[in-house]
């Protein structure tokens, strides 16, 4: 049995590179749109589980990008003076607020970075944002020369990097979130402070935050709050991160229309090509099957050596297809990020291997779907007729 299966891949070569490659592809585009999305959902489940604030205030601006405000407040040149934000420290409806003072964008090549990164200064006794991100650190409280940076930048806890004339120990280093925080390296904020004093003479650096970001008590309506604050605040922006990640989640809901359309499309495509492949490999087989069929071989036993062929055909097409699948993976998803807001979370090892098993198992019961009516067709014929075709 496993030699004929052999025999009939090795031996029947055009056939087998042809099936071969629809399989391929359709293993190739199922897992390539399945891993990216699932870079993108639980990128959004993960932002909304560890983004600790409710509302995030910031210099009024015409544009907001949604997601850089989720995680680095929208990092801009603009400040606010800390006096017109007194009125913060006697709202009752807030539980917690914090700082962040936007130092400035690194270009790559500048200094010892290489990558562009913005440097952003936090308050660390109250932050409530960096800390729940951290994923290694050898710190308990930032020195003035110790830096943590985001996922995208390719350093390691315990190298040296030179920012602005100044060399800082990188201690900390964060989670990677498919967001701008990826390509942020925070430090103190009286630290960021003297940097933009130092190096792009701003006055009054020390009365100045770039953002607020607010905790807000149980209970409050927190849309209400933002709708009043814009109001009575013309000079300030105010974000909730349920509007934020609405808009998100509206991007990623747009984008899963049209991978469901890709899906279904190629699917239907694909039904239909192994349909034609495996009609057309049966007929030319009818002499063959009725000369197995002549020889004592059992409907039944056929039925296993196609059903082998196909599944060492969608194997190793498959897993050939879905590595190179894996390999245009990032560079996809740095695309997206070119062209969307959404953040990206990395996947790990078993939700590949998950997502190229499923691609292989729908390629597998596609392929099956696609040859049982042409194989019916041809073993509903007696043995003589199949045999005498053989002859004829």
């Amino acid at each position: 049995m496993i030699k004929l299966v052999l025999s009939n891949i090795f031996r029947k070569k055009k056939d087998t590179i042809l099936t071969g490659t629809i399989l391929g592809i359709a293993v190739f585009t199922l897992v390539l749109i399945g891993c990216t999305y699932y870079q993108v959902h639980e990128g959004i489940k993960l932002t909304n589980d560890r983004l600790g604030a409710d509302v995030i205030i910031l210099p009024r601006t015409d544009k907001i990008d949604y997601s850089s405000a989720l995680y680095t407040a929208e990092p801009s040149e603009e400040y606010i003076y800390l006096s017109n934000l007194e009125f913060l420290h006697g709202d009752y409806k807030i539980e917690d607020k914090t700082y962040q003072f936007f130092t400035h964008t690194i270009k790559a090549g500048c200094c010892t970075v290489t990558e562009e990164a913005r440097v952003v200064g936090f308050d660390q006794a109250t932050d409530f944002i960096i800390k729940p991100w951290l994923e290694m650190q050898e710190f308990d409280i930032l020195a003035d020369d110790e830096i943590i940076i985001g996922g995208d930048i390719t350093s390691v806890i315990g190298q040296r990097m030179s920012i602005l004339g100044k060399t800082y120990k990188i201690v900390g280093t964060l989670y990677f979130t498919g967001s701008g925080l990826d390509q942020s390296i925070f430090m103190d904020i009286e630290e960021a402070r003297r940097l933009t004093e130092n190096s792009f003479f701003q006055n009054d650096v020390d009365k100045k935050v770039s953002s607020v970001l607010l905790r807000m008590k149980e209970g409050v309506n927190i849309d209400d709050y933002v709708q009043n604050f814009n109001m009575n605040n013309p000079e300030l922006t105010a974000i909730s991160k349920s509007e934020a990640l609405s808009y998100v989640k509206n991007q990623l809901l747009g984008w899963g229309q049209i991978v469901g359309i890709l899906i279904v499309a190629m699917s239907i495509i694909l039904i239909i090509a192994l349909f034609n492949r495996y009609t057309a490999i049966i007929q030319n087989r009818k002499r063959e099957l009725g000369y197995l069929i002549s020889l004592g071989m059992s409907r039944k036993e056929i039925c296993i050596s196609i059903v082998g062929e196909i599944s060492i055909l969608v194997i190793l097409y498959g897993g050939i297809a879905g590595g190179t699948a894996l390999l245009c993976i990032k560079p996809l998803v740095n695309r997206l990020k070119d062209f969307f807001d959404f953040p990206i979370s990395v996947i790990g090892i078993n939700e590949y291997i998950f997502a190229l098993s499923l691609g292989i198992g729908f390629a597998f019961v596609v392929s099956i779907m696609a040859c049982i009516l042409p194989l019916i067709r041809i073993l509903k014929q007696d043995p003589q007729e199949l045999f005498s075709i053989y002859n004829g």
